[in-house]
């Protein structure tokens, strides 16, 4: 009776321990504070058998394995991240080893979407980005176009480029890999009539600055990497004129910010990292919520099904690896 008692117990105790989802991202101060507001709105969603661990991580190689290593040892089988395309790259290998099921919310790369069956994001592609900026720099800019490229997240920048070539046909197409914050009047071509900015935000502020400087006045326009984190007004004022690309629907966004207590706690114009990570972690609740933590069985429906899932940005639809889903361009500095 003693033993039949103990196991008992000891099953109880199995079955009641909560289900871990890593919440991995950058670690950048921005980032920190974006997984902290969405934390605390979406604390009564996520159930209290669902556990979110957080996993700051870098773009180091060695910093990206050991994050997956520690999720193995901890068994933990859902991810929600990384943040960047050359981070999902590097870790891809060892996602597919461990059959760890990982969504992003930002990730956007041709390199690294559709090339594993445990690896989504609920952005766009870049195919598919890159070819609307390039139709609509096209029409807009009608001259030769500076990319200024984050050197650090190559994966990304460089992947994008590239594919902004095939498309614009407004003139010619300079690419200049930026690497830290390092940027100066003598890498803008006397001849350019449009800009570009395939780089995070602390870069696109360096471009701007030395673009005021020179009083440069010309249209600028940004990749989604530059609209991650809450800006200060100071920084919204250097970067009020630059038109970027969301993977959201800022109307909808809007109408559920105005109908729901809780949405209303949002920024004004919330930052594309924060919108797409309450969804990402909101689906991967729900995807837990049919198929448990079990990342083959979440596998098997999205690669056997269309999966439509509505987020606070709009319709996701899931299909062979890939999104579909609305997109704004927005201005940063006055959303």
């Amino acid at each position: 009776m003693v033993i039949l008692t103990f196991l008992i117990i000891t099953a109880f105790v199995v079955v009641t321990e909560p289900v871990k989802i890593a919440l991995v991202y950058s670690n950048e101060p921005r980032r920190e504070k974006t997984m902290e507001t969405c934390l605390n709105i979406l604390e009564d969603y996520i159930p209290s058998k669902v556990k979110v661990l957080t996993f700051p991580i870098s773009m180091d190689i060695e910093s990206l394995e050991a994050t997956l290593h520690r999720l193995n040892d901890e068994r933990i089988d859902l991810m929600v991240g990384p943040t960047y395309s050359t981070q999902a790259y590097n870790m891809m290998p060892l996602i597919e080893k461990y059959r760890i099921f990982a969504l992003s919310p930002t990730v956007t790369s041709p390199a690294v979407l559709g090339k594993s069956r445990y690896f989504y994001s609920i952005s766009l592609s870049d195919v598919e980005q890159s070819k609307i900026l390039a139709e609509v720099m096209t029409r807009e800019v009608k001259g030769n176009v500076l990319i200024v490229a984050s050197k650090e997240n190559y994966v990304y920048s460089m992947t994008f480029a590239s594919h902004f070539l095939r498309y614009y046909e407004g003139g010619a197409v300079t690419v200049i890999p930026m690497e830290g914050t390092t940027f100066n009047e003598e890498m803008v071509p006397n001849d350019v009539k449009g800009i570009l900015l395939v780089c995070d935000v602390q870069q696109a502020l360096a471009v701007m600055k030395v673009i005021r400087k020179m009083g440069l006045k010309v249209p600028v326009y940004g990749s989604d990497y530059i609209s991650y984190g809450t800006l200060t007004p100071e920084e919204e004022e250097i970067l009020r004129d630059v038109k970027v690309f969301v993977h959201f629907d800022v109307d909808h966004l809007k109408s559920v910010m105005k109908g729901n207590a809780v949405y209303s706690l949002l920024p004004p114009s919330p930052p594309m990292d924060l919108v797409n990570t309450i969804d990402a972690l909101r689906l991967m609740v729900q995807l837990y919520k049919l198929c448990g933590d079990e990342p083959d069985r979440i596998v098997e429906m999205l690669h056997k099904n269309t999966f439509e899932y509505m987020g606070i940005g709009g319709k996701i639809t899931m299909k062979d690896g890939l999104t579909v889903r609305s997109f704004s361009l927005v201005k940063l500095g006055g959303r």
